[in-house]
């Protein structure tokens, strides 16, 4: 995935991807690429740079905007009683 080489076999499915491969979407995170097919096609079997770049900051703005809502929704600690008595 970090070098933008292609790893595998192409498998083709009827329809768009989350439909054709519902089992790869499961925690994933979307990326916003703005290629078309014949684009991504004329690659082969690597990826420019200039596209995996641009998928490495999209990646890392969206798990810094998920640490960020996990954060806000995280209950505050519990407190916990000292061993002391108040005075």
């Amino acid at each position: 995935m970090h070098t933008g080489r292609l790893v595998g076999d192409i498998l083709i499915r009827e329809g768009d991807y989350r439909h054709a491969f519902p089992e790869d979407i499961t925690g994933a995170i979307r990326l916003n690429g703005s290629w078309t097919e014949h684009e991504m096609e004329n690659w082969g079997t690597e990826m420019p740079m200039t596209a995996l770049d641009s998928l490495h900051v999209d990646l890392e703005a969206a798990q810094y905007e998920m640490k960020s809502r996990a954060s806000s929704k995280s209950e505050p600690p519990a407190t916990v009683p000292t061993q002391h008595v108040a005075s």
